[in-house]
């Protein structure tokens, strides 16, 4: 994959990538796992070194499903432009604050 730098096409979703970490309160690590990439990988993408990649950007799409059934996804308008709010829709009067959602991710396994 070529560089992708701080002004590159994928700039902004490499920033939300950090962002959606940063929101979990989860480390390089536990994302990386969850996503099923190496550290390595991660941090490459959100140092601008890489472009993100499919399995990274599906794999956020889905971290939902390994925070429980009830979680919110992130939202894909949000992840792809920066529009809107991170997390999508969820279902009706579970989950409310990020609270919840960054309880849930300290769940996900250790490396």
């Amino acid at each position: 994959m070529s560089p992708a730098g701080p002004n590159g096409e994928f700039a902004g979703i490499a920033s939300r990538v950090k962002e959606v970490r940063s929101a979990l309160e989860l480390t390089q690590e536990q994302l990386a796992t969850a996503l099923g990439v190496s550290r390595d990988h991660l941090s490459n993408i959100e140092a601008f070194r890489i472009e993100v990649s499919v399995k990274v950007i599906a794999g956020l799409l889905r971290l939902h499903h390994l925070l429980g059934p009830l979680a919110r996804p992130v939202d894909p308008h949000w992840l792809f432009f920066g529009d809107g709010q991170m997390f999508g829709k969820r279902p009706k009067g579970v989950w409310d604050d990020a609270e919840t959602m960054r309880a849930a991710a300290r769940k996900l396994p250790s490396v």
